[in-house]
């Protein structure tokens, strides 16, 4: 029997659920060819990914299962996210085949994830790594991965292997409308494949490349086309030019309906209209920060800016100094560019912005809820309970499987990371206070401040 076929049979019986395999070699042994076989005979979903440049995952396709389309790309640090969330939980198995195995960053973090969402159970997973010999985390690998192959040269005929890439590597590419940004696009990305010797990706994407003599037809087309519009846009401009020293139109600052102003609104009022946006519907009397502790709120006092408490996405009370002699307190239900909703006495008005700057000095009260403990942010100190809470939580928000972990593991940071970037936060893995606002928020436990104007039509 060729030592091939001895080494897919060895793989194919090796490759059981929650189990990671390593098949190395130098470039040009067969190792893909040998990995293409295994996949073949797998049975179950297959997911074929390649290490693309920049540390990026590209899927070259996807057998038995239509999750995920050739041509897809997701970040390593956020894969077993990304899997996770385009997935459903089964019987069915899934092997996970990296390709240029060797160019994946922490690679034994990788592998660590990979363990831990098998022993969830919810998904039957294999991993197979494939790539030339590992340098770095060498002897961290081998003891993650204890089924590794090392092939040997020569011991697969020779096959076209860059033909899948190059058919995941086309739409990539043809998202550049621009075919001379594509070529630019080619070019980089072939510089990055020869810093990292990896012959088939560069082959495939030479195939992608336009050729020197439509690159150069393309460059005269869109040179004519500049010089007829150049020649044309003179006409079309105006002779008569604004002079420099032409007084400007000052813009007259509305003033609000005068009603908002007819019944005074003492700070008890606010704190009871600041109280029911988080569902309590409490007397003016009651309206204090000590009242509202036992619900896992916190009151917060401060002074800032309008847009610093915009990005904070709570609704707050404002005190507003309307006169010389007169202050009134008021709630900022929606933020626009160029007026702002506020909740007076348990009825919304419509003000104009410049009015309420104008008004408003900074100062501000608003209510934030905490996680279990009375903590503003959740790290790997925390204690068990608050980390299966944080879990638990994401989880139902991601619709995603817990790993129903009693302390802080490497899969916890990359559904933070996932949830942040659904949320246009900063993905930096870290539970704080701003991903928790978003968290109760997203959990349907905590108001939201509206932003933008309201549409045409709409009174209040």
């Amino acid at each position: 029997m060729p030592i091939f076929n001895v080494i897919e049979n060895y793989l194919a019986q090796q490759l059981a659920p929650a189990t990671a395999a390593v098949l190395t070699g130098k470039q040009g042994c067969g190792k893909s060819q040998i990995a293409k076989y295994v996949a073949e005979g797998f049975e179950g979903h297959v997911l074929h990914v390649v290490v693309h440049y920049g540390q990026q995952l590209l899927v070259v396709n996807c057998a038995g299962s239509p999750c995920f389309d050739s041509g897809e790309q997701t970040a390593i640090p956020d894969f077993w996210a990304w899997f996770l969330a385009k997935t459903v939980s089964g019987n069915a198995p899934w092997l996970i085949l990296i390709d240029n195995a060797h160019l994946l960053r922490c690679a034994t973090t990788f592998v660590s994830t990979f363990y831990q969402l098998a022993e969830a159970g919810e998904r039957s997973l294999s991993l197979l790594l494939v790539g030339q010999p590992f340098t770095a985390e060498r002897k961290e690998m081998r003891r993650l991965c204890p089924v590794w192959v090392d092939v040997p040269a020569g011991v697969v005929p020779a096959g076209d292997e860059a033909q899948e890439v190059q058919l995941a590597l086309r739409p990539v590419i043809s998202r550049a409308v621009n075919p001379l940004r594509r070529l630019n696009v080619l070019r980089r990305t072939l510089n990055n494949i020869e810093e990292s010797n990896d012959a088939v990706i560069g082959k495939a994407l030479h195939r992608l490349a336009p050729t020197r003599g439509r690159f150069l037809l393309l460059g005269m087309g869109y040179a004519v086309l500049a010089g007829v519009l150049g020649w044309m846009m003179p006409s079309n401009l105006s002779a008569h030019l604004p002079m420099p020293w032409q007084e400007k139109k000052v813009e007259v600052v509305q003033a609000p309906q005068p009603k908002i102003t007819d019944r005074p609104s003492g700070e008890r009022s606010g704190m009871q209209g600041l109280i029911s946006t988080w569902g309590y519907d409490v007397a003016p009397e009651m309206a204090w920060c000590d009242r509202i502790e036992a619900a896992n709120l916190r009151c917060q006092s401060s002074t800032g800016t309008l847009s610093d408490l915009t990005r904070q996405a709570l609704p707050w009370m404002a005190s507003l100094q309307v006169d010389s002699r007169n202050k009134m307190y008021a709630v900022v239900m929606r933020v626009g560019d160029n007026s702002l909703d506020l909740l007076v006495n348990q009825q919304l008005w419509v003000v104009n912005r410049k009015w309420f700057e104008h008004v408003w000095k900074g100062q501000y009260t608003l209510i934030v809820k905490t996680a279990p403990g009375g903590e503003q942010k959740i790290t790997a100190k925390s204690t068990t309970e608050q980390i299966m809470w944080l879990d638990g939580s994401l989880s139902k928000v991601l619709n995603v499987p817990t790993i129903q972990a009693t302390s802080w593991k490497p899969m916890l940071t990359e559904k933070v990371k996932l949830f942040q970037k659904q949320q246009n936060l900063p993905t930096d893995g870290i539970a704080g206070k701003t991903t928790l606002i978003r968290l109760f928020q997203a959990l349907g436990e905590s108001p939201r401040l509206q932003v933008g104007e309201q549409p045409e039509g709409t009174t209040s």
